[in-house]
């Protein structure tokens, strides 16, 4: 069987005997600490499939990318406070459009009061491949909330954001 046809569901489902018990359905987890909880998402942008510089600016990838991202958190009903951002570089691509895609990400960064606050960074030969990381932590631990978190598939409009 190859992974082809699956899709991200499918495959989820194949590898959710190796995640935590409270890891989501999504692409979004809450995970409690002793001083509240953090929810938290990971995105990855291929370049070729999620964006493609032929016929975008680096600068509305990065924009979309940390959008896209910023989608799951507001399925879980919460607003990250900050992101980090790793990306595998093409070695032919122009140091301009790294430039472009930082900047793309951190004008809407900059619009919601998130901190953009690492990552990494590594050479390849393949397309560009970008992860985006996003989080909001809660120091006020409200087990009802972190539960119903956890409970919600979807963010409802009027509903409670995390904080």
């Amino acid at each position: 069987m190859k992974v082809e046809g699956l899709g991200e569901f499918g495959l989820l489902e194949r590898i959710r005997p190796f995640l935590a018990e409270q890891s989501g359905k999504d692409d979004a987890a809450v995970l409690e600490d002793a001083n509240g909880f953090i929810v938290a998402s990971c995105d990855m942008f291929v370049e070729g499939v999620h964006f493609d510089l032929d016929w975008m600016s680096a600068e509305d990838a990065g924009w979309r990318s940390l959008a896209l991202a910023l989608g799951d958190l507001a399925a879980k009903g919460a607003t990250p406070s900050w992101a980090l951002t790793s990306i595998a570089l093409p070695r032919t691509w122009e140091v301009d459009d790294l430039d472009g895609l930082y900047r793309g990400m951190n004008a809407l960064a900059e619009s919601v009061s998130l901190s953009i606050v690492g990552g990494d960074m590594s050479s390849i030969d393949g397309p560009a491949v970008l992860s985006v990381t996003v989080g909001r932590p809660s120091r006020a631990p409200r087990a009802s909330t972190a539960a119903a978190a956890r409970r919600r598939p979807q963010a409802e409009r009027g509903g409670a954001l995390l904080r």
